[in-house]
């Protein structure tokens, strides 16, 4: 049983392929305040984890963080090709103009300016 409430725990593991590092640290307090900070590509399980920490932890501040790094060179984008291939048909095959706010942003690259 924990018998303190102030307290700094580190635990790192590889899960397929990636290390995963959980920091822990707690301070006294009357009521639970947990904040938390995990990266965007697990953001949808925050709730998960704040709900697992609250049945662990009655009362104090506590500040979990998780963070993770790739064991591969994984990288975390991709490109929207026709979103891309349409910028560079604008771009390329001249703009006839495009209204931004009631001004004309591009003109096609034949005309004067």
């Amino acid at each position: 049983m924990i018998k303190s409430m102030t307290g700094y725990g580190k635990a790192e593991g590889v899960v397929e392929n990636k290390k995963i590092s959980v920091e822990v640290r707690s301070l006294n307090g009357k009521f639970l305040d947990c904040s938390l900070r995990v990266p965007g590509l697990y953001r949808q399980k925050e709730m998960l984890v704040r709900s697992k920490a609250a049945k662990e932890v009655v009362r104090g501040k506590v500040d979990i963080s998780i963070s993770y790094e790739s064991l591969e060179g994984e990288q975390n984008f991709f490109i929207n090709t026709g979103l891309l291939k349409n910028y560079y048909q604008r771009v390329v095959g001249g703009v006839k103009g495009i209204e931004y706010f009631g001004r004309k942003c591009f003109r096609n690259i034949d005309e004067n300016a």
